[in-house]
This record gives structure tokens, sequence and C-alpha cells, in this order.
């Protein structure tokens, strides 16, 4: 019942009604548009029927996806009675139209059918702000609080980036407003457009193979164009003999068209597996493009004897340093929301964003592991939040015990005694002094440019001779 459109006399009265009507079931999978819904989307039932209407700006969806994330309710709904909220629509021209709306919770004795969107019958004039929305005292799980509203802007921000700066295929990683962002979409667009080969340069867990994705994917490549992605820590020769021999045997793409390598981190290949890739691709020139990730500069590796000079000039006519997280964190909450966002369209639930406090601890964390640990960090929260907002409850445990002992830090910093430290000092070079001067205390005494008899007291008084030891002498 709960995966059916409503009833054919139920759906004869809403196609009558001129405000647009929709039906999600609790899967999120739209089931039901009314007439006027239809028009307002200016498509066909077969165009926007049994899509998952995730919470999601529409980036790196397909055109249908798209449409229907647009009507996606604020999570939360499928917990409340009553829920308000602006759905958006991606006109043919490119213009998005957005329309208030009141979501209604069906339920029956057995559980939750889904959602009934009732929308306006008029295009909003501009974008409301989310303290501008509309307030149902029903609607608990929504309220405006300075989280939400932080989500509902993090959500509008990303719509405006994929509208204006990001390019399909792109991954969370290209996400910001950063300098050093924007410089890199500069490069991985550019970068797009030729065929010769680039080295990306990550620092551990720093999302070089979806950056060489995306070099990839924006060049909207030929349909007989692979991509060929090779891990390359113990690479085997046979292994790469047999795994080239094998795109080698099907239909070619046109000579301007290569097929792809992707090394991902080339920087450990084997040497004997160095030598078999170099004697290929000079054998085969212009056969493969190639994309390679590594964690070092080949340049260093070469000049470590590590890596073929030969095989370095091949792989890297053009080299992308990707920076780390730690600098440029003021990209972090926007990245942070793609990323919860992605996970929106292929989980079971729908998440609205993350509170200020979150966010907060995410600015001050050092992501070690980068990109790949922030992806980890949300996922984690993605399945332990059962709330719109994530909180710092749904943190892994690794992340809040490693924030608490870096507050605790800064909370309780050590204190230094200037008088300690500087008789520590004192003590040191009186010892460096004394095994110079092989014991001899008047070298010792001249070394350090005092008298014996003060060079004596010093020693009494850091205890490094007894008080014997003056009539020995």
């Amino acid at each position: 019942m709960a995966d059916k459109a409503p009833p054919r006399n139920i759906a004869r009265i809403f196609d009558r009604i001129e405000q647009p009507i929709y039906f999600i079931d609790q899967r999120w999978h739209i089931r039901y548009c009314n007439r006027a819904c239809l028009e307002w989307l200016k498509c066909s039932k077969e165009e926007i029927l049994d899509r998952r209407c995730a919470f999601h700006t529409g980036g790196n969806l397909d055109p249908g996806d798209a449409l229907a994330a647009g009507l996606c309710p604020p999570p939360g709904a499928m917990e409340s009675h009553e829920s308000v909220g602006i759905v958006v629509c991606l006109q043919p021209t490119g213009e998005l139209k957005r329309r208030r709306g009141r979501f209604l919770r069906l339920t029956t004795t057995s559980g939750v059918l889904g959602i009934l969107g009732i929308l306006d019958q008029h295009d909003l004039p501009d974008s409301p702000a989310p303290d501008r929305l509309p307030k149902s005292p029903a609607d608990s799980l929504l309220s405006l609080d300075d989280g939400t509203q932080e989500a509902f802007r993090l959500h509008e921000e990303l719509r405006q980036s994929w509208r204006t700066v990001l390019h399909k295929g792109w991954p969370p990683l290209l996400v910001g407003s950063s300098a050093t962002v924007r410089r890199l979409r500069q490069q991985i667009e550019a970068l797009s457009k030729i065929t010769l080969s680039v080295c990306i340069v990550t620092p551990p867990g720093g999302g070089g193979g979806l950056l060489a994705r995306a070099v990839f994917h924006g060049a909207e490549p030929h349909p007989q164009q692979c991509l060929i992605p090779l891990p390359c820590e113990d690479l085997d020769p046979v292994v790469l003999r047999m795994t080239l021999q094998v795109f080698d045997s099907v239909p070619p793409p046109p000579q301007e068209f290569p097929h792809t390598l992707l090394l991902e981190n080339v920087d450990r290949l084997p040497n004997v597996s160095q030598e078999v890739l170099c004697h290929i691709l000079a054998s085969k020139p212009g056969s493969y493009r190639v994309l390679a990730v590594s964690n070092q500069s080949l340049d260093q590796l070469v000049e470590s004897g590590t890596f073929l000079p030969e095989l370095a000039r091949m792989i890297a006519h053009f080299t992308v340093l990707v920076p780390s997280l730690a600098e440029r964190r003021e990209d972090l909450p926007l990245m942070a929301q793609a990323v919860l966002e992605d996970l929106n369209v292929r989980g079971p639930k729908q998440v609205l964003g993350f509170s200020r406090e979150v966010l907060d601890l995410f600015a001050q964390y050092d992501w070690p592991r980068n990109f790949e640990e922030l992806a980890w960090v949300i996922d984690q929260c993605y399945q332990a939040t059962s709330q719109p907002i994530i909180d710092v409850d749904a943190l892994p445990r690794e992340l809040q015990w490693s924030m608490k002992h870096k507050m605790r830090l800064l909370r309780d910093p050590e204190t230094i005694s200037l008088p300690t430290f500087l008789a520590d000092v004192e003590k040191e070079l009186l010892l460096r002094a004394m095994q110079r001067a092989r014991g001899n205390k008047t070298r010792a005494a001249k070394m350090l440019g005092l008298s014996r008899a003060r060079l004596y007291r010093r020693l009494l008084q850091h205890k490094l001779i007894k008080p014997e030891d003056l009539h020995a002498e």
C-alpha cells in the first residue's frame, strides 16, 4: 500500500486542484504528481514518478533525479505531523523557480504511508532566507534554530555552486570558495581539455583518485574510451601486462581519444613494474593517457633513486599539488554539506545538516587523513543520527576523544618556570664544559669566562661536585 499512488478517485480530485500536489512514500520515492505539479515542473509523469527525492542540490544527479531532489521536503518531515519548507524547480531555461509548501505526514494503523506535499499556487519572488520561512506549531523537529538556518544556508550556497562553478562529475573535494580551491578547480578544468599525462600529488587520504576521475569525465570521454584503474602497490609485472593486453584487444577509440590509465599510488609502484610500464608506454606512444596519483613528488623520488626518470617524464607532463584540509579550513562547512547530501541520495534517510558546534569542531580538527577521513566521519555521523541535524553526540568516538584532548591542552597549557628553565640551561653548560676540559676545572672555568672560585660555587650549587672534592684538589 505504501508504495502505491493514491486511489484513482482521489487522484481525479487532486488533478482538478490548481495547487501542485504530490505524494512521497516512506522510502522517499515520488508516487504521484497532480496535473498542476507536472505543469509547474514542465515534465511528464514518466520523467518524475518513481524517482527518489533526496535532500540534495542536484549536482552530479541525472536530470530526472535532480528534478525530484528539488521536491524533497525538509528532512524530519517523516517524523513530524506537519512541516513547512521551500521546494525548487529547475526550468528548461535554466532558471530556478521556488514555491512554499506544506508537508503532511499520512499514517495508518500499520505505520507511516508517506508525505503529501501541497505547494502554493504562485512562485516566490526571490529566495527567502531560512529565518523567513513560515513556522508551523506542529513542526517541532524543524524549528529554525541556528543549526537549521546554517544548514539551509549551506544547502542554498551549494546549489548556487553547482549552477555556477562546479561541473557534473566533480567530487565534494572541489567545493568551496577559498583561493586554494578556486585554483585547484581551474587546474582540473584546464587539464580536462587536453590529453597530456598528469600527476596529482596529494597528502595521505587527499582524494587524488577522485580528482583524476574528475579530469577524465570532465573531458566528456568518447563512448569507446576506457578508464583503466591500476592500484600500484605491489603491482606484479605479469598482471600489468595482462590487464593492458585485455584493453588492447577491444576496438580502440579514435586516436584523439586514447584510453586512460589511472595509476593509483604510483609512488609505490615496484621497480620491476616501473620498467615494464615504461617499456609499454614507450613502445605504444599515444595509445594511453596517464593520470597518476602520488603521495610524494615524482621529482623527489627520482632524486632519491626510487623512481625511473624516463617513466616520471612520461606520466607527469603536468603536476597538480593538492592542499591538505588544514590549509583550506574555510571550505570545510560546504564540503561537509556536499558529502552529507551525497549520502542522502544513497542512504535510507534524509539529514538536513550539522549543528554549529559540530561545524566548529570540524574547523578545529587537524584532519591528518584529509578528505578520506572527513568522508568517513560524516558517513559515521549519518549512520548514527536519528535527527535532521547532526549533533556532537553522533560524532565518532575517535574524533570526540581527539578533540577533547586537544581542547584540554588549549585550556591547560604547560607552564614554564623561568628560574628552573635557566638553572637547567646553566647546569647543561657546566656539564659540557667539564666534559670538553676532561675534568680540568681551571680549563673549564676559562671556557665559561668564570673565575675558578665562581666555577666551584656553581658546581656545588648544581650538585655536580661534593664539598669534600674541594679539599681533594
